[in-house]
């Protein structure tokens, strides 16, 4: 990088990052012919890391040695086996986690410190992970809250913090004033107990 022009040291850094144009040496070397088949390669790498970019996917890792996380910038919906494909791995099951923006897929068994692949639908990613060892169990996901009973004060403050959230100031209100009636109600019951 020392002997390159100022000016394209930011270019020759793109190229590299994204695995474009690379060598073993690690030298660029700008003054070699470029052969066609060099050029298809720079092509075909270019066109692979745009399509990664377009795909939403923002990285990828192994979670145990028969788990992979596959995280999006967007959420996802719903998720098939045939769009995560492995080199030397097969995938036996996938599942939607973290409110949509995490992908986990089931593997079977993985190499430790072996490379693999990602192809995303019937594309290569330029997205790769290193095998693990067998680890623990990834963290399950949480029991979602069980439903607060109909007319209870719990219910009724669940509906004013969603209406809250929604932003909705008829249901806000109206939940607030269902709320104030159980809060009466309940502090009548308890100063009859009282007395």
């Amino acid at each position: 990088m020392d002997d390159a022009y100022a000016a394209h040291r930011e270019n020759i850094e793109i190229l590299t990052q994204h695995g474009i144009s690379t060598v073993e040496s690690g030298e660029f070397r700008p003054g070699e012919t470029v052969t066609r088949s060099a050029f298809a390669v720079f092509l075909d790498r270019a066109l692979i890391h745009q399509y990664t970019e377009a795909s939403d996917i923002t990285g990828i890792e192994a979670v145990n040695n028969t788990t992979v996380d596959v995280h999006f910038d967007v959420a996802q919906t719903e998720a098939d086996t045939m769009n995560f494909t492995f080199d030397g791995l097969e995938t036996l099951d996938v599942d939607i986690i973290d409110d949509g923006y995490t992908v986990r897929v089931t593997t079977s068994e993985q190499e430790e410190g072996k490379e693999y692949s990602f192809w995303y639908g019937e594309s290569p990613t330029t997205l790769t992970f290193t095998g693990v060892a067998e680890a623990d169990e990834p963290d399950p996901e949480p029991e979602p809250e069980p439903e607060p009973e109909p007319g209870t004060i719990e219910a009724a403050i669940a509906d004013l913090q969603a209406a809250y959230a929604d932003e909705d100031e008829a249901d806000f209100l109206s939940a607030s004033m269902i709320c104030m009636t159980l809060i009466m109600m309940i502090c009548r019951q308890r100063c009859s107990l009282s007395t």
